[in-house]
């Protein structure tokens, strides 16, 4: 019913405006009609916020690690796409995707796939179902976690862990400590005895310093915040 007289007083004001303005405009009632319903906000519609690091280790470029963060009323969702290269030698290259949704504040789901020259290594999947999530990796479930989960490792893009003592781990399926080291600083160590070093910046996160079993790599932010519409 609210919808129905929405529509009614919309082409009311357009058959009106164009009785008042068509003779000085030439504006035809089609078109009119035309501007004002683009003119309406579109309760389906999100905001997309993009970020865009570039990968460093030794001076040199080699990679890089697009996000995206798609927002609606109660509800986000943010996916990562990051390649590097390995080994310029034996052209080895890393692939990595991850995704998380959150849902009124607790995250829903979280993914997370990695592969190397190719070769796909690891999947990992998290979903919250009847009151718990449900961990799988490579396609078999090994396991679940009974405490909602407020934060990711991926979230820390867009979000400076203040007051917070830990975070999930896309790819680990688990917990790990963060430490602040200094102001806007945050150290994640990892169970495989490799961490990350988080800096921010007004609560975005300018650069990551990941010392890996591949050596350190740093990742820049890209000084570009694209925000559109999603369609």
């Amino acid at each position: 019913m609210i919808v129905y007289c929405i529509l009614r007083l919309v082409l009311f004001s357009c058959g009106a405006a164009h009785k008042l303005y068509a003779n000085k405009l030439h504006f035809p009632k089609r078109g009119l009609i035309v501007l004002v319903c683009l003119a309406t906000p579109n309760p389906l519609t999100g905001q997309i916020t993009k970020l865009n690091y570039t990968i460093i280790r030794e001076n040199k470029e080699v990679g890089y690690m697009h996000i995206t963060k798609t927002e609606f009323n109660t509800s986000n969702t943010v996916e990562s796409y990051t390649e590097v290269l390995i080994s310029k030698l034996l052209d080895i290259r890393m692939k990595e995707t991850k995704s998380v949704t959150e849902q009124n504040g607790i995250v829903s789901s979280t993914t997370a796939s990695r592969s190397v020259s190719g070769y796909l290594k690891v999947t990992t999947a998290t979903n919250y179902q009847h009151g718990i999530y449900n961990k799988s990796k490579n396609g078999n479930v090994i396991g679940a976690v009974i405490d909602p989960i407020h934060s990711t490792v991926l979230q820390m893009h867009f979000k400076e862990p203040v007051n917070c003592t830990s975070v999930y781990s896309e790819y680990f399926q688990l917990s790990v400590p963060v430490n602040k080291t200094g102001k806007g600083i945050y150290q994640l160590s990892y169970p495989d005895g490799t961490y990350s070093i988080y800096r921010y910046s007004g609560g975005r996160c300018t650069s990551v310093k990941a010392i890996t079993r591949y050596g350190v790599v740093t990742l820049v932010l890209v000084p570009e915040i694209q925000l559109t519409s999603n369609e």
